[in-house]
């Protein structure tokens, strides 16, 4: 009476059974029809059809992964952070003028067509109220008003962004005379960029 493999329950024969090519046949049915993970480098795609819908490719060379959806490749999981910048000294802006308080340059946004996600978050503003704005390179992607006074953390969505590299920036500009940002080393003004 042969013994199951753990996982795909692949029949294992003993050394008194007899050789069984239906057994045979069955493991191997059951190999084929494993999804798996296919790996490769990302210009080496496996070419596939609709017998491996729903199996994974992982990229070796970027670490992402893809899922065949029976005619092409979607990425079923996000890679997170993308990059982050901080600032550990206090920011002021007084003519009024959109200023960068903190960037990121070189946030790779990877093929697939999913969002990403900026949060800025910061622990108070002194002086006059504010503008905040973020920007994806020259593109303006939202601006607020902010009370000063307060700290605080602002999160929005680029459902525009396209696959490349980017520069985002945070940026603030007094809606009077003089407004000031608040920043140290235990509490710097933060950007994060997450692919969601």
């Amino acid at each position: 009476m042969p013994n199951f493999s753990a996982r795909l329950r692949l029949k294992k024969p003993t050394p008194s059974d007899g050789f069984d090519t239906d057994t045979i046949a069955a493991n191997w049915q059951l190999v084929d029809d494993f999804p798996g993970t296919w790996i490769s480098a990302a210009a080496s795609p496996p070419a596939w059809g609709i017998p491996h819908t729903g199996m994974l490719w992982s990229q070796s060379d970027t670490g992402i992964v893809w899922l065949w959806n029976g005619t092409s490749f979607v990425r079923p999981y996000s890679v997170g952070s993308i990059g982050s910048a901080s600032r550990t000294s206090n920011f002021t802006e007084a003519v009024g003028t959109f200023t960068t308080v903190v960037q990121k340059t070189g946030a790779v946004v990877p093929a697939g067509g999913r969002r990403v996600m900026l949060v800025a978050n910061w622990s108070n503003i002194t002086g006059n109220n504010v503008e905040l704005r973020f920007l994806r390179g020259a593109t303006v992607l939202h601006d607020w008003n902010w009370p000063t006074g307060s700290g605080g953390s602002m999160t929005i969505i680029d459902a525009a962004v396209t696959t490349g590299t980017y520069t985002y920036a945070f940026q603030m500009r007094t809606t009077s005379t003089t407004s000031t940002m608040v920043a140290a080393a235990t509490y710097p003004i933060q950007l994060e960029i997450i692919e969601i």
